[in-house]
């Protein structure tokens, strides 16, 4: 095998956002040319986190209209705060807030989209 790598730590950077990562190069009795370990690139970590987090939150928004609908809904009491309390120990409050104004603004953005299109076929109707 040849090696295109340095047998050394190093730093390279992240195919998909451009950020630097750190890659740790270990001796290994598996592989006698060693092996690397990637941790992968905390800034798309953080930004894939963020985006899990507004799209359960957006998810939880509509179930709990559903729940307030009378629809019947299967979960908690309160789905937003359980699922808050899932990420608590992952994000700092300030991230959480930031993620909460996103997800109300998605969630309300889909709502007055269905109300205008209700309102659109009430009105093709008559």
């Amino acid at each position: 095998m040849t090696d295109f790598l340095p047998r050394q730590n190093q730093w390279s950077r992240c195919h998909a956002c451009g950020y630097c990562n750190h890659i740790t190069w270990h001796d290994s009795n598996l592989h006698s040319a060693g092996t690397y370990e990637v941790t992968g690139c905390k800034v798309c970590r953080y930004r894939w986190s963020k985006s899990v987090l507004i799209q359960s939150l957006v998810n939880r928004m509509k179930m709990e209209f559903k729940r307030e609908s009378g629809k019947n809904v299967f979960g908690p009491e309160e789905p937003i705060k359980a699922t808050l309390e899932l990420f608590r120990s992952g994000h700092c409050p300030e991230v959480i807030r930031e993620c909460y104004k996103v997800a109300e603004s998605v969630f309300m953005d889909t709502f007055v989209k269905m109300w205008a299109r209700s309102l659109q076929s009430q009105g093709l109707s008559q």
